[in-house]
Parts: structure tokens; sequence; C-alpha cells
């Protein structure tokens, strides 16, 4: 995936010059999180309306050679299955049926890395970003993200829910009516856990 999505690759497939496109992605002052935002309200408004509709949590990881990249560390990498050198990261994305679309994305930061000032200083890691954060508390952080964009009604569920149910429905083992009701149900569960997550939370501080 880095060979395909380094400067020099994005800067070819956008017909750009290479120095622009390095300063814009690693020194110019501009806020991601508004593109991020803009982009998650553009894919909810854009996106068909149907019943069946859910934010999907789930994160993932890319390998990657030296130490330099920003949260890079020898951890699991669900692209390659096994433990290596990778960055990873935790991704929202919005789906309904044959249509879905990222909405949010974070990257996680090992506390190998949160731990040591001098080399979040050196990446440029803005203070307020050196927190070490468990996976799912990252997840948290983007379902109420998105709650905030009137995503109240849509199913919290994860790659493997999804992977569950389109498994059942393809085999003919519920229907539709029923593939949405243990939808639902399954989020509601989901809502209570992130729920006693939260006041466990509140206890410790």
């Amino acid at each position: 995936m880095s060979e395909l999505c380094n400067i020099e690759r994005i800067s070819e497939n956008m017909s750009s010059a290479y120095h622009p496109m390095q300063h814009f992605i690693t020194e110019s002052p501009w806020n991601h999180r508004a593109v991020i935002d803009k982009a998650a309200l553009d894919v909810s408004d854009s996106l068909p309306n149907r019943k069946l509709t859910g934010l999907i949590i789930d994160e993932s990881g890319w390998e990657k050679k030296g130490e330099k990249s920003v949260g890079v560390a020898r951890q699991y990498c669900g692209n390659s299955g096994k433990v290596s050198n990778c960055q990873v990261a935790v991704f929202g994305a919005l789906s309904n049926g044959d249509f879905a679309s990222m909405v949010d994305a974070r990257l996680y930061l090992p506390e190998s890395w949160s731990e040591d000032s001098v080399r979040c200083e050196e990446a440029g890691i803005p203070e307020e970003e050196r927190r070490f954060k468990k996976k799912w508390e990252i997840g948290i952080e983007i379902i109420l993200k998105e709650k905030l964009y009137c995503f109240d009604d849509l199913p919290l569920l994860s790659a493997r829910d999804i992977k569950r149910f389109i498994i059942f429905r393809l085999y003919r083992q519920m229907s539709e009516d029923d593939m949405i009701d243990q939808m639902f149900k399954r989020h509601y569960q989901r809502q209570k856990d992130i729920n006693v997550a939260f006041e466990k939370q509140i206890l410790m501080c």
C-alpha cells in the first residue's frame, strides 16, 4: 500500500508537482478534520435512503519500512494477518447495501510513541494528539463524532457483524426484515456495552 500511496504516486495520479504536494501533506497548516467532517456529510447526503444503513467501525494496518512514520511499530497488521512493522488506524464507514464510503479515520498511536515526547516532537505530532488511546476508545470517539452529524438512528456494527449477516442473507437463512431486526438488536447491545465502558472510565477518573 505504501508504494501506491506515497507522495510521488499521489502527485502522478493528480497531475500535480511533487514538491507542492509534499509541502501540502507534511507542512501546510490545513485543517484535515474539517475536510473529513465535510466528506462525512457529503457521504450521508449521497447514499440512497434505505432502512438498512449502518456505521461500521473497524481497524486496518499497512506495513512500513523504517521507524519515522508516525505510529509505526511492531504490532498486528490486519492486511498481512501477522505482527509486523506497520501503522494502524481505526476507520468509520457509512454503508447501506451496495453503497459504502469512509466517513472517519484516526491513526492509532502506540504507547512507545505517546511516552516518547522527543520522538513525537520530531515527527510533528501536536501535543493534544499524543495521549495514548486504546483502539476501542478511538472507535467510541468516531461514534460520538458521527452522532453529531445526525447518525443517531444507525446501527453500530463491526465488520465481523456485517460479514456474518451477509453470509446468512446469501444462504437465505434469514429474511431481510429478520436481518434488519437482528442488526438493531446487535446495535442496542453494542450501545449498552459502550455506555458501560463510559461509566467505568468516569469511575476511574
